[in-house]
C-alpha cells in the first residue's frame, strides 16, 4: 500500500514524465494505464520479473505500463511513455 505522500509523489512524476515526453512529441496521444507497485514481488503479478524496472505492453484493446519499485521514477515513466506514445502513433499492427 501506499502511503497519501507516496501517492501524491507518483502522480508528480506521471505529469512531470508525460511533459518531458511532450516536449518531444508535441501533446501526447495516448493515455496508458500506468501500474506501480511498492514492492518488486507485488510487480511481479504484472509481468515485471526481469531485472528491467518497467516495461510498455500494447495490446489491441490499451497499453499498459507496469513499474516496479525501481521503476517509479521520472526516467523510467518518460521512457515507457515514449514506447507507449510511438506505438500509439504507429498503430498496433506496425
Amino acid at each position: 500500500m501506499f502511503t497519501d505522500e507516496e501517492q501524491k509523489q507518483t502522480m508528480v512524476t506521471y505529469t512531470e514524465a508525460r511533459q518531458r515526453v511532450a516536449r518531444t512529441y508535441a501533446e501526447l496521444e495516448s493515455n496508458p494505464v500506468v501500474i506501480t507497485s511498492s514492492n518488486s514481488n507485488r510487480a511481479e503479478k504484472y509481468g515485471i520479473t526481469q531485472t528491467a524496472p518497467g516495461t510498455t505492453h500494447t495490446l489491441p484493446w490499451g497499453q499498459y505500463i507496469p513499474l516496479n519499485d525501481d521503476g517509479n521514477n521520472i526516467d523510467v515513466l518518460a521512457h515507457e511513455l515514449a514506447h507507449a506514445e510511438t506505438a500509439h502513433r504507429v498503430g498496433y499492427l506496425k
